[in-house]
């Protein structure tokens, strides 16, 4: 057999072994679920991903690892900068307090998000409520499939497959979900809310 003809067929069995596998099997694993609207989160295979606008169409960004949270304590700063940049916390690298709203801004008995924006304006949701035992903050990615969750008429709900959690507690109600949504700890410090957390 001539070497022309071993190259035609060698090029041949790779040119069908790549069609049989299709070029998604090469394509960079992104979420099935469809983003909906802008600045939606979800969770997938041990990353978090946000819905941008890629020119006209909506689609999933490249994802970021999720680092798991230890358990630390911080210790209290008594003086926040009003800067809206995270402030990293003593004792902790990577867990800060990040600045999410004026406390004017969140009344007794109400159920916020609020949505802190870095410098390149990407925002990361948190779900703030007082009572009168204070300020709880949560994530706002529902635990059942990582779509977001809103507030719909004093009760937070994930819309993609009606999942309803407890504004007080993070508790899942009813749904699909049924782990609470994350917490965070949170501090109110001179007119200021923060929540500690890893900034992404």
């Amino acid at each position: 057999m001539s070497r022309i003809n071993r190259r035609s067929i060698l090029l041949g069995g790779l040119a069908l072994l790549f069609s049989s596998f299709g070029a998604s099997a090469f394509a960079i694993e992104q979420p099935s679920l469809k983003p909906k609207r802008i600045g939606q989160v979800i969770v997938w295979r041990n990353k978090k991903y946000t819905a941008i606008k890629s020119g006209k169409k909506i689609v999933w960004n490249k994802g970021i690892p999720i680092v798991s949270t230890p358990s630390t304590s911080a210790s209290p700063t008594t003086s926040p900068t009003a800067s809206t940049q995270p402030k990293p916390v003593s004792g902790s690298p990577k867990l800060t307090e990040i600045r999410v709203a004026a406390s004017s801004n969140l009344a007794e008995g109400e159920t916020k998000i609020f949505i802190n924006k870095d410098s390149y304006g990407r925002g990361k949701p948190y779900i703030l409520t007082r009572s009168s035992k204070g300020l709880v903050a949560f994530d706002n990615v529902c635990t059942h499939e990582g779509c977001g969750v809103e507030i719909e008429a004093r009760k937070l709900i994930c819309k993609c497959h009606i999942s309803y959690f407890d504004g007080n507690t993070g508790k899942a109600i009813s749904g699909p979900a049924n782990a609470p949504l994350k917490s965070y700890e949170v501090k109110e410090i001179n007119g200021e809310i923060f929540v500690l957390d890893f900034p992404w």
